[in-house]
C-alpha cells in the first residue's frame, strides 16, 4: 500500500509541476500566499526525492577546500641531505611559472647569486 502524502508535500509538488524552474526561495512564498507553510529545506528534500524517482542525478556543489599555505622552507634541514621533496618542486614550479619561464628564472637565480 503507497504511503498518503501530507498535503504540504502535495503543494509542494503540485507548485513545481506547474513551475518545473522554479527555485526553492520562490516556493516558499509563492505557497505561503496559499496558505501553505513550509520552510526551504523541504522543499529542496522533496525536490530531491522527486528528481531521484524519475531518474536525474543530482550533483552536489561542494566547497573547495583554500590552500594551505606551506611555510617556507629553509636552506638546510637536518637529516634530508639533498632529496626534495614533491612540495618544494610544485614551489618552485609556481615560481618558474611566475617569473615567466624557466631561462627567466635562472637570469633571476643567476642574480641572485651574484648578490651574495
Amino acid at each position: 500500500m503507497a504511503k498518503k502524502k501530507s498535503p504540504t508535500t502535495q503543494a509542494v509538488l503540485d507548485f513545481l509541476d506547474a513551475n518545473p524552474d522554479a527555485t526553492a526561495k520562490t516556493v516558499v512564498p509563492a505557497l505561503a500566499e496559499q496558505g501553505v507553510t513550509v520552510s526551504q529545506s523541504q522543499v529542496n528534500t522533496i525536490r530531491s526525492v522527486l528528481k531521484k524517482k524519475q531518474g536525474v542525478k543530482v550533483r552536489v556543489k561542494r566547497k573547495k577546500a583554500a590552500a594551505a599555505v606551506a611555510p617556507a622552507p629553509s636552506a638546510a634541514k637536518p637529516g634530508r641531505g639533498d632529496a626534495i621533496t614533491a612540495a618544494e618542486l610544485r614551489e618552485a614550479k609556481a615560481l618558474v611559472d611566475k617569473l615567466g619561464g624557466f631561462s627567466a628564472a635562472k637570469e633571476a637565480i643567476a642574480s641572485l647569486e651574484s648578490l651574495q
